[in-house]
């Protein structure tokens, strides 16, 4: 599903967008470390968690869309590996310009 989404918007990076990201989680005191890369016009954040928990780990993704996400439309999903939970979001301005950010929480 979300690789269509994908396909079918503009992906955009911005270093406003990779600013948000580092802002949003610089502080959070349940966050022991993280890292924000772009790739193939692509956002991807590992973070490490002082003490690892689907429950914190889904409260910082929404607080996170509500801090970065586009106005148009937001799509994300969630995949569960192990101990590892992984977060895809697709966000628009408009139908045609957006970006996509993988969020690993370990």
């Amino acid at each position: 599903m979300i690789e269509s989404i994908i396909s079918s918007i503009k992906l955009i990076t911005d270093p406003g967008i990779s600013s948000e990201i580092d802002v949003f989680f610089r502080d959070k005191e349940c966050v022991f470390d993280y890292e924000v890369s772009t790739k193939d016009s692509k956002y991807f954040v590992e973070v490490e968690l002082n003490q690892p928990s689907r429950t914190i780990a889904s409260e910082l993704f929404m607080s996170l869309i509500s801090f970065i996400q586009y106005s148009r439309f937001t799509y994300y999903q969630r995949n569960l590996l192990d101990n590892t939970i992984i977060y895809e979001l697709v966000t628009a301005i408009d139908d045609r310009e957006g970006f996509y950010c993988k969020v690993i929480f370990k």
